[in-house]
């Protein structure tokens, strides 16, 4: 059998299941990042479980995108048992979405339907002049942020 057909079988250490079980990998070059060592560890975890719950996922909420994902409440607070305070789990998020991890795909809270997020590698040119988060790509409260930082930045 050749190398690249055998299934991946992880080690004791890594799993209590021999198959069937998903992994979310981080490499060296993001721990190291600047981007990843600005974020708190609970930023550092939540990104964790996004990706866990992104290589989980079975159903893509874009068809044609298999790089987004949802992330809703019901995952955060019961499933994960992440976050009690659902105003923390905003904070951590925008945090990745301004360090350039994740982006907002579709906002959901005007519609009242699950956000969809996708990865970004924008984390990459974070702290360089060339690292910027596209207005599209950010949720509404860091938008609101932004606007209220602007105007602030204005009136001087």
């Amino acid at each position: 059998m050749s190398k690249g057909n055998r299934k991946f079988t992880p080690k004791t250490f890594e799993s209590s299941k021999t198959n069937g079980d998903y992994s979310a990998n981080i490499y060296n070059s993001m721990i190291e990042s600047p981007a990843f060592n600005d974020l708190t560890k609970n930023q550092r975890l939540l990104y964790m479980y996004l990706k866990l719950q992104y290589y989980n996922s079975k159903n893509h909420p874009v068809k044609e995108d298999k790089t987004c994902f949802y992330f809703n409440a019901h995952m955060y607070r019961e499933k994960f048992k992440l976050y009690s305070n659902d105003k923390q789990f905003y904070n951590d998020r925008d945090a990745l979405i301004s360090h350039g991890f994740i982006r907002v795909k579709e906002n959901g809270k005007n519609t009242r339907t699950k956000s969809v997020y996708q990865f970004s590698s924008n984390w990459r040119l974070y702290n360089t002049v060339y690292f910027k988060i596209p207005a599209c790509d950010m949720s509404s409260s860091l938008l609101n942020k932004n606007k209220h930082t602007n105007n602030s930045d204005n009136m001087k």
